[in-house]
């Protein structure tokens, strides 16, 4: 029975939070995530540490992989942050979308240039990018 202060009508503090706002999360962290990973790209291939077409070397590849890892990482710590609950969820929510991601831009490139890259890279960008957003979502948790 409704406490003679409250209505039926009344919603209880902190009622579900919107989808709107969980959405948000989840893209402002992607939106980190690829934005550093676009702008990195970028600015090495300006400075010439990347070649200006897409003959990269191991060496590059292990170096492109390792700041898309800190990336997704950071961008899984903002989704977390920017949640309005469960940071965790949140942050997983954002590593399987990359995934699907990674995924998709595997398999277009397989099929459209084969050969462009080494099996490596793409298998590595798949398989790292579910456990770098949980590392985010943990980091954040853990403040």
């Amino acid at each position: 029975m409704p406490s003679p202060n409250t209505t039926l009508t009344q919603a209880a503090p902190d009622a579900t939070p919107s989808l709107g706002r969980s959405a948000a999360a989840v893209a402002l962290g992607f939106l980190v995530m690829g934005g550093l990973a676009v702008a990195t790209d970028v600015a090495l291939r300006g400075v010439g540490v990347f070649p200006a077409e897409n003959a990269m070397t191991t060496p590059l590849l292990a170096l492109a992989m390792a700041y898309r890892m800190g990336f997704t990482v950071a961008g899984a710590y903002v989704t977390a942050r920017f949640a309005p609950r469960k940071p965790l969820t949140h942050a997983v929510v954002l590593g399987f979308a990359g995934t699907v991601i990674a995924l998709t831009g595997a398999a277009a490139v397989s099929r459209q240039a084969p050969g462009l890259t080494p099996t490596w890279y793409p298998l590595g960008i798949i398989g790292a990018t579910l456990p770098c957003a949980g590392l985010g979502g943990i980091l954040r948790v853990r403040q």
